[in-house]
């Protein structure tokens, strides 16, 4: 099994910017993509439909959504499947947490995955993260935050507490089907 090691940090949008630029600039583009999410209420983790102009993902990931280290699965399924997919886990009882809709930029930097999120209501994030085999995930989780420390550091931003995050992902979840109906952030 794979486990994704991520950390993640709010911007604002003049920081956003600059980190678009710089990364434009010295790393490698991987994927600009708009996509549109299903997540499931579970006991442990979430279960999550996730759909881009391509396809239809089915992601499952164990503990805490801002927890640096997770068990994470996922399966590709066709992108017409993606009403059915959720019509099926509903009648088998999963509440739908919430929905959202993020704009999102991939780049690869010095051997992780750095994304740059525009969600709907919600606002500006960054997350970096490696997908690692179970024997390599401290050394992994230790390189990860260094990075994203050192990285934000550049642009004189703090790395943001995952309580503040777990805090502003609670009030997504209480408020999801008004805040899905803002505008993305302005950029």
């Amino acid at each position: 099994m794979l486990y994704e090691v991520e950390v993640s940090s709010l911007l604002k949008p003049a920081a956003y910017k600059e980190i678009y630029k710089y990364l434009k600039k010295n790393s490698k583009l991987i994927k600009e993509e708009q996509t549109e999410t299903v997540v499931f209420e579970t006991p442990e983790g979430d279960l999550r439909l996730v759909k881009n102009e391509e396809q239809v993902k089915l992601i499952c990931k164990v503990g805490n959504v801002f927890h640096e280290v997770r068990p994470e699965m996922e399966v590709i399924a066709d992108i017409k499947d993606m009403n059915e997919l959720e019509q099926i886990f509903t009648a088998l009882g999963f509440k739908i947490a919430c929905k959202y809709k993020k704009k999102r930029v991939h780049f690869r930097w010095l051997g992780t995955t750095i994304s740059l999120d525009n969600v709907k209501g919600f606002g500006l994030i960054m997350e970096m993260e490696k997908l690692v085999d179970g024997r390599l995930v401290k050394k992994a989780e230790e390189d990860i935050r260094e990075k994203l420390s050192k990285f934000l550091s550049k642009f004189n931003i703090t790395v943001t507490p995952v309580k503040e995050l777990n805090i502003k992902y609670k009030n997504y979840l209480d408020n999801w089907k008004k805040l899905i109906k803002k505008h993305y952030t302005r950029i």
